[in-house]
């Protein structure tokens, strides 16, 4: 069995840096390189989404104000579970 290949996720904030399995990041890709026109490796090679994007991403709406509602909904998640 093959090992799936990890993609790493920039930090910000109070969210730590990490890793997502790369199929995960491929589905936020989906909306991201539509919008963009970034190739998934050079977005590899920049250091990843970060979290908010990848959230975003997931929810099929990267654009500016997708982003910064997926940044606000980690954070209030966050404070909800300290």
């Amino acid at each position: 069995m093959r090992k799936e290949r990890m993609m790493p996720v920039q930090g910000s904030g109070t969210r730590p840096r990490g890793y997502i399995p790369e199929s995960v990041a491929r589905l936020a890709y989906r909306d991201y390189g539509r919008r963009y026109g970034q190739s998934f490796e050079m977005l590899h090679q920049r250091g990843g989404f970060e979290w908010g994007e990848i959230v975003a991403g997931l929810r099929g709406d990267q654009s500016p104000d997708g982003c910064k509602q997926a940044g606000l909904d980690l954070l209030a998640e966050s404070e909800a579970t300290r």
